[in-house]
């Protein structure tokens, strides 16, 4: 091997990496502390009104410290329009709601003409619609999803 710098500039260069990879790993682990860095978008609504949320996006019940976040479709099997089906499927979401002291995940499933709902920290959750709809041969971007609900009071 043939170096044409001295001993030392070959070690300066040798320890430069290193350092490099530390400020890199370290500069992508560092946190904000500003509160609406990373924030999920949160809209405002009130008991007995629908509310329509796209994938990531929270509702904060007024009057209450219930927060529901549309976290994702697990499964969209619904029949397509344009296609003669058997079953007219199923799409399945997956939803986090917090009471302010527990957090619960739950499900709740869009089926042409069936509106399900649960109850979670004394409220119920009832699935309006779930659109867009499937179309034959099409895919549904996870961005397009659009969930609409209804928070009453349980009883």
């Amino acid at each position: 091997m043939v170096y044409n710098e001295p001993p030392e500039g070959r070690m300066r260069n040798l320890l430069a990496v290193p350092f490099a990879v530390v400020v890199v790993a370290t500069a992508a682990c560092s946190q904000s502390t500003d509160p609406t860095v990373g924030a999920l978008p949160q809209q405002l609504v009130s008991l007995d009104e629908s509310v329509t949320l796209a994938v990531g996006e929270a509702a904060v019940v007024e009057g209450t410290s219930l927060t529901i976040r549309f976290v994702e479709v697990q499964e969209d099997s619904r029949c397509p329009t344009g296609v003669d089906c058997v079953w007219e499927g199923v799409a399945v979401t997956l939803l986090e709601v917090s009471d302010g002291t527990e957090q619960h995940t739950i499900t709740l499933q869009a089926r042409a003409g069936m509106r399900q709902s649960t109850g979670v920290a004394g409220y119920s959750l009832e699935i309006g619609s779930l659109a867009p709809f499937p179309k034959y041969l099409e895919t549904i971007a996870t961005g397009e999803y659009r969930l609409t609900l209804e928070v009453t009071p349980e009883g």
